[in-house]
């Protein structure tokens, strides 16, 4: 039959249909951390999907790593995204969908990998010292070409759309913000390199998803 369930004077579960049956509705309630989850119930998603621009010089990030480091050369800033957990022992699912590319006249190589910060406030502002890099994930290559095959070796070089994917254990204090970015760096020391990231014009999207353990 059905029925409601109240406390402190306010409805916080109902029930139509017939005994047995029907559905049982949720309303006037907010889950905490204390609540438990089972293991790998999916608490909450983030995705935000990236405007892509057209490919020019907007699109180039220089850098001034010598080596594939830990400490990337540059932040992508426009796949920054971040999601703020409801549980301290949570797991964050970071996918980012991007394009990646190096940019040389010689051989080239860029490397790609997810930077992660922890912030007290929404959409902070940072650096690539900041981040601790979860891994290096992407790794792109392509084969010297002459100066003169610049403007038309795009379907040399390019890697075209990949996806990151890393399983994080944040460890974020309650009420602050896991912050996730793409970061970037290459293996080359002279002024004639760099990496190209969204040309075209392509949407991309960056996924987060919190997951119970």
């Amino acid at each position: 039959m059905a029925g409601q369930l109240k406390v402190g004077g306010n409805i916080i579960a109902s029930h139509s249909g017939v005994e047995g049956a029907g559905e049982v509705t949720l309303q006037n309630a907010t889950l905490d951390s204390g609540v438990v989850f089972p293991a790998g119930h999916v608490i909450q998603v983030v995705s935000v999907t990236k405007p892509g621009t057209n490919f020019n010089s907007n699109n180039l990030l220089n850098g001034t790593n010598n080596s594939a480091a830990t400490t990337p050369t540059s932040i992508v800033s426009f796949m920054q995204t971040e999601i703020q957990p409801i549980l301290t022992n949570s797991k964050i699912l970071i996918r980012m969908d991007m394009f990646l590319a190096g940019e040389r006249v010689g051989p080239a190589n860029a490397f790609a990998g997810i930077g992660f910060y922890e912030s007290s406030t929404t959409t902070p502002s940072i650096t690539a010292s900041d981040l601790t890099i979860l891994n290096d994930i992407l790794y792109s290559h392509r084969q010297s070409i002459s100066s003169g095959d610049w403007n038309t070796m795009d379907g040399r070089y390019v890697v075209g759309s990949s996806i990151m994917e890393y399983l994080h254990t944040h460890n974020v204090s309650s009420g602050n913000y896991a912050v996730y970015t793409a970061t970037a760096w290459t293996s080359y020391t002279n002024s004639n390199y760099g990496y190209v990231f969204h040309p075209n014009a392509h949407d991309y999207t960056v996924t987060l998803m919190e997951i119970a353990q």
